[in-house]
């Protein structure tokens, strides 16, 4: 996390790492929201940041989606549980993305005491996908 704001944030943060290595497109782009979570006892130096950016189009979020995935190696990871979605493995992180509707999606888990963050990580991208209209 770069130590910005979280909540609803601009177009400068959400084409940041923090919500999009892609650097989503401004002419795209139309609102983020972006949530940073840490300090949980049942999951102990785990760091959590999720955030959601709506693109003008289904079209612009696949494309989007796309983008991120030119950036990195799929980890092997069968599923999450979301159709199309991707997880790479940067280190201890698991960054974990996908479109919705004219949503797109990317979530980072860092767990730097184990294992947790695969199904932590499946479990918050599953939520999020039901939340989401297709």
């Amino acid at each position: 996390m770069s130590g910005g704001p979280t909540g609803s944030i601009g177009i400068d943060e959400a084409a940041s790492a923090d919500c999009d290595p892609g650097n989503v497109r401004r002419d795209h782009w139309v609102a983020s929201e972006l949530r940073y979570f840490d300090a949980n006892t049942s999951y102990p130096e785990t760091y959590l940041l999720l955030c959601v950016t709506q693109l003008s189009s289904a079209a612009d979020a696949v494309a989007n989606e796309q983008q991120v995935a030119s950036l990195g190696v799929s980890s092997g990871v069968s599923s999450v549980g979301v159709t199309g979605a991707e997880v790479h493995v940067v280190g201890p992180a698991y960054q974990t993305f996908f479109a919705r509707g004219r949503y797109f999606v990317f979530i980072v888990v860092t767990d730097l005491s184990g294992s947790d963050a695969p199904a932590l990580a499946a479990n918050v991208a599953q939520m999020q996908a039901q939340r989401l209209p297709s």
